[in-house]
């Protein structure tokens, strides 16, 4: 079972729910895809057994060997290219480039296009003194876009770990980080907070969610007694609240010390949570079934 927790706005928990799921399920992977700014290590603190490198090959042009034909630029579709025939000039946008390999393939001059590989990133496995089993990714400093590094996470976790309750812990918003997060989610868990600019960006998320045709529900954190401002929506469109947190400042002192949900008492709220997602997505498998035959 693979699980995503996402929001759709930043702060709003999702680090705090996702490592607590990871801690409460049995034979666990917990996998930090925020990659732009990766913090689920400060919560779990897991032993880094292994790192490795994310590469990707990023084209070379050979201006003594160009015949400036223009055959690259008109092939790549990011417009990551430009060749200037009359001046003879080679323009590389190396922030738009998606490394795809197309100008290499329909250049007709042998060697005037060549691939060198260049690091993008870092992988970095560990597992918890729980027991929990970790990955995280960094991006590195000055790249524009982790699609490429999150897709090398899922195949990751599609090779090695097919037996694991794997948690994802997305980046926030509904940008392409986020449908790489969720793509080969069974459920999604969106976290939100009881705020105006919490509903407005839950929205944005759902109805994103609902465009894929994802199973989700709902997590209210920092809930504030009497605050009715997300039941009131999810009872009008039909979501499920899989379950509230509520806010005190003694929850927001300890989790701002790296403490985790359980540490802070929550470890009977999270097991219900748990039990609703895995309940909820044993029914959506059932669904499938029924809608192919």
């Amino acid at each position: 079972m693979i699980i995503t927790v996402a929001s759709g706005k930043g702060g709003t928990g999702k680090t705090s729910i996702s490592t607590a799921l990871a801690l409460v399920m049995e034979k666990s992977l917990y996998v930090d895809m925020d990659a732009e700014e990766p913090n689920g290590h400060i919560v779990l603190k897991p032993e880094i057994k292994k790192s490795e490198d994310f590469k990707v090959p990023v084209p070379y042009i050979d201006p003594s060997r160009c015949t400036f034909c223009g055959m690259c630029s008109n092939a790549c579709r990011y417009g990551a290219l430009a060749i200037v025939k009359k001046t003879k000039k080679i323009i590389f946008f190396k922030e738009l480039c998606h490394n795809c390999g197309v100008c290499s393939f329909v250049c007709p001059v042998e060697g005037a296009i060549t691939e060198k590989e260049e690091k993008k990133g870092i992988i970095r496995y560990g597992r918890t003194v729980e027991g929990v089993d970790f990955i995280d990714s960094t991006l590195e400093i000055g790249e524009g876009s982790s699609t490429q590094l999150l897709e090398k996470l899922n195949k990751i976790i599609e090779r090695d770990y097919k037996d694991f309750n794997v948690i994802i812990d997305s980046a926030p918003g509904t940008n392409c980080p986020v449908v790489e997060a969720i793509k080969n989610s069974n459920f999604v868990v969106l976290v939100t907070e009881p705020t105006i600019f919490g509903l407005n960006d839950l929205k944005l998320i759902i109805e994103f969610v609902k465009s894929i045709d994802k199973p989700f529900g709902i997590v209210i954190n920092k809930q504030i007694e009497k605050n009715r401002i997300i039941h009131d929506y999810a009872e009008k469109e039909g979501v499920e609240i899989l379950g509230e947190i509520p806010f005190s400042r003694e929850n927001a002192f300890l989790c701002s010390q790296g403490k985790t949900l359980i540490d802070c008492g929550f470890e009977e709220k999270i097991r219900e949570i748990s039990i609703k997602i895995i309940n909820m997505v044993k029914k959506s498998k059932n669904n499938f079934s029924g809608d192919q035959k």
